[in-house]
């Protein structure tokens, strides 16, 4: 238990302060529906603002959906993480490329979606 303790304290040390104990929450004790997402589902990704002060703010976490795992990259603001992170769901190997037969057999809601009745 201690190397376990040791090692969740090393990697959330590498995340901005404010952010640790939502990042251990949700990895640890998470009750909200997402299972086995744990902290090496996280990866910190070079910062796109180079600070002296700043802290790894830009990861990608890695979601457990429909027995894949969905990369979902999260960018928060180096200068005020009180505002919500963005997040790029540009995973390039989760539903690559389908076609309108793949969408239209297996998404009709999609296929037929109607603006105006939105």
């Amino acid at each position: 238990m201690t190397d376990l303790v040791y090692n969740t304290d090393n990697i959330l040390c590498n995340f901005p302060l404010c952010l640790r104990k939502n990042i251990e929450e949700l990895c640890l004790r998470s009750q909200i529906g997402l299972s086995s997402v744990n902290l090496q589902d996280i990866s910190i990704l070079s910062n796109r603002f180079n600070g002296e002060d700043t802290v790894n703010y830009h990861f990608i976490i890695k979601i457990p959906y429909a027995g894949k795992r969905l990369k979902w990259e999260v960018i928060f603001d180096p200068e005020d993480y009180q505002f919500a992170p963005d997040f790029d769901f540009n995973d390039d190997h989760f539903l690559n490329s389908p076609d309108i037969e793949t969408i239209t057999d297996n998404i009709p809601s999609l296929a037929q979606w109607n603006l105006k009745k939105s």
